[in-house]
Protein backbone atom coordinates (compact mmCIF):
# COMPACT_ATOMS: atom_id res chain seq x y z
CA UNK A 1 0.00 0.00 0.00
CA UNK A 2 2.76 2.47 -1.30
CA UNK A 3 3.99 4.47 1.54
CA UNK A 4 0.70 5.79 3.07
CA UNK A 5 0.52 5.07 6.95
CA UNK A 6 -3.21 4.68 8.28
CA UNK A 7 -4.24 5.61 11.48
CA UNK A 8 -6.67 4.22 13.88
CA UNK A 9 -6.80 0.84 12.61
CA UNK A 10 -9.82 -1.86 13.91
CA UNK A 11 -8.82 -4.86 14.48
CA UNK A 12 -11.19 -7.90 12.57
CA UNK A 13 -13.08 -9.77 15.24
CA UNK A 14 -13.37 -12.42 13.08
CA UNK A 15 -12.55 -14.86 9.86
CA UNK A 16 -15.73 -15.52 9.17
CA UNK A 17 -17.05 -11.77 8.38
CA UNK A 18 -16.39 -11.67 4.79
CA UNK A 19 -18.35 -15.39 4.62
CA UNK A 20 -20.93 -13.95 6.46
CA UNK A 21 -21.67 -11.02 4.17
CA UNK A 22 -21.50 -12.62 1.39
CA UNK A 23 -24.23 -15.51 2.18
CA UNK A 24 -26.13 -12.28 3.02
CA UNK A 25 -26.25 -10.52 0.34
CA UNK A 26 -25.07 -13.12 -2.06
CA UNK A 27 -21.77 -11.32 -3.62
CA UNK A 28 -18.25 -12.47 -3.43
CA UNK A 29 -15.37 -10.28 -1.74
CA UNK A 30 -12.25 -9.98 -4.38
CA UNK A 31 -8.96 -11.14 -2.75
CA UNK A 32 -7.92 -7.74 -3.06
CA UNK A 33 -10.80 -5.74 -1.22
CA UNK A 34 -10.34 -8.02 1.34
CA UNK A 35 -6.92 -7.85 1.75
CA UNK A 36 -7.29 -4.26 1.87
CA UNK A 37 -10.37 -3.95 4.66
CA UNK A 38 -8.06 -6.60 6.77
CA UNK A 39 -5.19 -4.10 6.40
CA UNK A 40 -7.29 -0.73 6.82
CA UNK A 41 -10.24 -2.00 8.52
CA UNK A 42 -11.85 1.76 10.29
CA UNK A 43 -8.54 3.56 9.50
CA UNK A 44 -7.89 6.86 7.98
CA UNK A 45 -4.86 7.24 5.46
CA UNK A 46 -1.99 9.85 5.78
CA UNK A 47 -2.55 10.85 2.79
CA UNK A 48 -5.86 10.88 1.79
CA UNK A 49 -6.57 12.88 -1.58
CA UNK A 50 -7.45 10.91 -4.99
CA UNK A 51 -8.26 12.01 -8.32
CA UNK A 52 -11.27 10.21 -9.66
CA UNK A 53 -12.98 11.50 -12.95
CA UNK A 54 -12.20 15.08 -12.84
CA UNK A 55 -12.40 15.45 -9.43
CA UNK A 56 -10.09 15.47 -6.58
CA UNK A 57 -11.99 13.64 -3.80
CA UNK A 58 -10.93 12.71 -0.12
CA UNK A 59 -11.21 9.44 1.62
CA UNK A 60 -12.04 9.83 5.19
CA UNK A 61 -11.72 6.17 6.27
CA UNK A 62 -12.24 2.61 5.69
CA UNK A 63 -15.74 1.27 6.91
CA UNK A 64 -15.39 -1.02 9.21
CA UNK A 65 -16.20 -4.06 8.75
CA UNK A 66 -16.74 -5.87 12.24
CA UNK A 67 -20.49 -6.65 13.05
CA UNK A 68 -21.91 -5.61 16.20
CA UNK A 69 -18.74 -4.38 18.03
CA UNK A 70 -19.09 -0.65 19.93
CA UNK A 71 -16.54 1.13 18.13
CA UNK A 72 -16.88 4.72 18.40
CA UNK A 73 -16.19 7.20 15.21
CA UNK A 74 -16.67 4.39 13.11
CA UNK A 75 -18.78 4.08 10.58
CA UNK A 76 -20.39 0.44 9.83
CA UNK A 77 -20.22 -1.17 7.18
CA UNK A 78 -23.05 -3.59 8.10
CA UNK A 79 -25.26 -0.89 8.09
CA UNK A 80 -24.45 0.68 4.69
CA UNK A 81 -23.88 -2.63 2.99
CA UNK A 82 -27.99 -3.18 2.57
CA UNK A 83 -28.52 0.17 0.89
CA UNK A 84 -26.05 -1.42 -1.91
CA UNK A 85 -27.69 -4.92 -1.94
CA UNK A 86 -29.50 -4.90 -5.06
CA UNK A 87 -26.16 -3.27 -6.91
CA UNK A 88 -23.47 -4.36 -7.66
CA UNK A 89 -21.18 -2.12 -5.70
CA UNK A 90 -19.97 -2.91 -2.08
CA UNK A 91 -18.98 0.15 -0.40
CA UNK A 92 -15.97 -0.52 1.54
CA UNK A 93 -14.35 3.59 2.06
CA UNK A 94 -16.24 6.67 2.53
CA UNK A 95 -15.88 10.51 2.38
CA UNK A 96 -16.44 13.60 4.94
CA UNK A 97 -19.61 14.12 2.94
CA UNK A 98 -22.16 10.97 3.21
CA UNK A 99 -20.32 9.59 0.17
CA UNK A 100 -18.78 6.20 -0.45
CA UNK A 101 -15.86 4.53 -2.28
CA UNK A 102 -17.36 1.03 -3.84
CA UNK A 103 -16.29 -1.78 -5.43
CA UNK A 104 -17.41 -2.55 -8.61
CA UNK A 105 -18.28 -6.42 -8.98
CA UNK A 106 -18.90 -5.67 -13.00
CA UNK A 107 -15.78 -4.09 -13.94
CA UNK A 108 -14.03 -5.33 -10.57
CA UNK A 109 -12.30 -1.49 -10.18
CA UNK A 110 -13.35 1.50 -7.52
CA UNK A 111 -16.21 4.15 -7.94
CA UNK A 112 -17.31 6.87 -6.16
CA UNK A 113 -20.77 6.81 -5.07
CA UNK A 114 -21.93 10.10 -4.90
CA UNK A 115 -24.87 9.85 -2.19
CA UNK A 116 -26.88 12.96 -2.94
CA UNK A 117 -27.81 12.48 -6.58
CA UNK A 118 -27.22 8.53 -6.20
CA UNK A 119 -24.40 8.85 -8.83
CA UNK A 120 -21.51 6.51 -9.45
CA UNK A 121 -17.72 7.81 -11.14
CA UNK A 122 -15.50 5.41 -12.87
CA UNK A 123 -12.21 5.49 -11.19
CA UNK A 124 -10.53 2.65 -13.69
CA UNK A 125 -8.51 1.48 -11.33
CA UNK A 126 -8.76 -2.20 -9.40
CA UNK A 127 -8.27 -1.50 -5.49
CA UNK A 128 -4.41 -1.84 -5.59
CA UNK A 129 -4.01 0.51 -8.12
CA UNK A 130 -6.69 3.00 -6.49
CA UNK A 131 -4.54 3.00 -3.38
CA UNK A 132 -1.46 3.64 -4.66
CA UNK A 133 -2.96 6.91 -6.39
CA UNK A 134 -3.50 8.60 -2.98
CA UNK A 135 -1.53 12.15 -2.54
Amino acid sequence: MQDNKWKYKVDLVSDDLFFDIEAQYDITFPKELKVFIINTNGATPEKYKIQIGNKERVYAATLSFNKNEKEPDVDKAESIIPTFSKTNLIPFGKDPFGNYFCYDLKTNTVVFFDNECEETTQSNKTINEFIDNFY
